[in-house]
């Protein structure tokens, strides 16, 4: 079997890349890979260095597709955190070489894969993507119904193209004025929310999942407060492909915390691709809490129950504040 994967990545995270690909490599090492990887920003010893790792494992092809030649600017779409390598994902069809790709799996740099991805291969929509882990009052002020994570995307390249749909992402952008908060995501759900499949959450795990202790997750996961249900993901959690560090107060495994449930994982890979990486350190109340799961896991309930019942509240103030206008 062969899988093509996409990567869009700048200097920062060029070793927590490499960790991904290493999982993704030792559980799919008996198939056919091809990386295919948008850089912005990257001198000729980062080339080096990424060459150096991924030669060292056999039957792997490598595809450098600079971002600089590239401009997504004049699409007006906004950028993330001063870069546009994010919104690269979308533009796909336009920056890397599509000849004899019949699927394109794109990964976040903070994935890591646990398990073999063949079963993928049976998704065959244009676009197949797994549920955000967002709050209700947040979908509902997005005034959608569904809402998809864009950090695992699988890609059905023909029926991509004959679809036009990153012409739709585009019209869509220019022709509407709403407020994008994660613009590759958010574009992706409001252009082609009716054509997105739906993918099982084994795809694409959030955090959230592993945080058994007391029920974490069964809470974090309760229906009401958030898109997903426990019910409908628990046999997903028992049987992961693939875990994302998304949301996650930024906890994220490259940091020195003790709460994200990857953090063994994320080691243990990077072990391959870099023995002296040294973790961010967290100073202040982020020390604090990510140092305290317990701590950590309560205000993450904590804000899930204070998502839910936001709208409640912001109505009350303004009835209070009427009131007191007409005293």
């Amino acid at each position: 079997m062969k899988l093509n994967i996409l990567y869009t990545i700048n200097q920062k995270y060029i070793d927590i890349m490499l960790a991904s690909i290493m999982s993704l490599y030792f559980n799919n090492s008996h198939n056919e890979l091809s990386f295919h990887i948008i850089t912005e920003g990257f001198s000729s010893s980062d080339y080096a260095h990424v060459e150096s790792i991924l030669k060292q494992i056999p039957n792997v092809g490598i595809h450098f597709y600079s971002l600089d030649n590239y401009d997504i600017e004049k699409y007006d779409i906004p950028s993330w955190r001063g870069s546009q390598i994010g919104n690269a994902r979308l533009f796909f069809q336009d920056i890397i070489k599509l000849d004899d790709i019949k699927n394109l799996l794109y990964l976040d740099a903070d994935t890591i894969v646990v398990n073999d991805l063949a079963g993928i291969l049976s998704y065959e929509s244009a676009i197949n993507a797994t549920y955000d882990s967002i709050s209700i009052p947040e979908l509902k002020e997005r005034n959608l119904t569904e809402y998809f994570n864009s950090g695992v995307l699988f890609f059905n390249i023909d029926k991509w193209l004959n679809g036009d749909y990153l012409r739709t992402i585009i019209d869509y952008n220019q022709n509407n004025q709403k407020a994008l908060i994660y613009p590759d995501q958010d574009l992706l759900n409001y252009a082609l929310a009716s054509k997105i499949n739906k993918m099982p959450f084994r795809y694409n795990m959030g955090p959230y999942a592993m945080a058994t202790k007391f029920n974490y997750n069964k809470h974090f996961y309760d229906g009401r407060s958030r898109l997903l249900d426990f019910s409908a993901i628990k046999e997903d959690i028992e049987d992961p492909v693939i875990f994302h560090s998304y949301g996650a107060y930024s906890s994220k495994p490259w940091t020195d915390n003790k709460v994200n449930p990857f953090n063994e994982d994320f080691e243990y890979y990077m072990n391959f691709v870099n023995q002296e990486f040294t973790k961010e350190k967290l100073t202040g109340l982020k020390r604090l809490i990510y140092r305290n799961r317990n701590l950590y896991y309560f205000l993450l309930l904590s804000r899930g129950l204070l998502a839910q019942n936001r709208n409640k509240l912001t109505k009350h103030v303004r009835e209070l504040k009427n009131n007191s206008s007409n005293v």
